[in-house]
């Protein structure tokens, strides 16, 4: 009787382990074909709105617009209290609220997560789960859970939505201790012109106090 019930749990811990693994291997090839989506475009303009949730006993709950350019290792991203450029060499973020501008320099090696690595960030450190499907405007979606193989990082899971037709990436949900926060494509447009000029900002110009960090002085 005993024997039999082993061997039935170990059939059981067999079968989920292969699907485990199948799972894991299809969720790979989706996000293989998104990462060769997005490397197609030379340039990417996105509405997005981001909503963040803390959590606790009293969740507050934060909504804001914004607009995110992408155009290689470069990018600017605007939301109503912030405005941010990189150029590739240097960072300019453009405090709207306290009037003033932080200088900074840039590195691609150092920055982990950036607004021009957002919709590849799943290419390194992390293992896949395709958590099945979830529909977003009568659109189908995969929805893939990524968790990351360094326990150190400050977000413990991070949850993408799909598009089953464009392979583009929908929403992302990352998940930290402290609170969950989403970020959904509201609208996209690929391969548009956008100058250089785009990336960078001149504060002197607009005579706006800088904080100058830089080490290339």
């Amino acid at each position: 009787m005993k024997r039999k019930l082993f061997i039935s749990i170990g059939l059981v811990l067999s079968a989920a382990i292969l699907a485990f693994a199948q799972t894991d291997k299809k969720a790979k090839e989706i996000l293989d074909k998104v990462s060769r989506q997005y490397k197609s475009y030379k340039t990417l303009e996105v509405k997005y709105s981001l909503i963040s949730k803390t959590k606790g006993q009293k969740p507050k709950v934060t909504r804001e617009n914004g607009k995110l350019l992408i155009k290689g290792e470069q990018y600017m991203m605007s939301t109503k209290d912030k405005d941010i450029y990189c150029n590739g060499d240097t960072i300019w973020t453009h405090d709207k609220v306290f009037g003033e501008c932080t200088i900074e320099d840039y590195s691609a090696s150092k920055s982990e997560i950036t607004p021009a690595k957002i919709f590849t960030l799943h290419e390194k450190g992390f293992n896949y789960l395709l958590n099945g499907e979830i529909s977003i405007n009568n659109e189908k979606h995969y929805q893939v859970d990524m968790t990351p193989t360094n326990k150190k990082k400050p977000y413990y899971k991070v949850r993408l939505a799909v598009s089953k037709k464009k392979n583009h990436i929908s929403r992302m949900i990352m998940m930290l201790r402290s609170a969950d926060i989403s970020v959904s494509v509201n609208n996209q447009k690929e391969n548009t012109s956008i100058a250089n000029s785009s990336f960078r900002f001149d504060p002197a110009a607009k005579k706006i106090p800088v904080v100058d960090l830089t080490t290339k002085k």
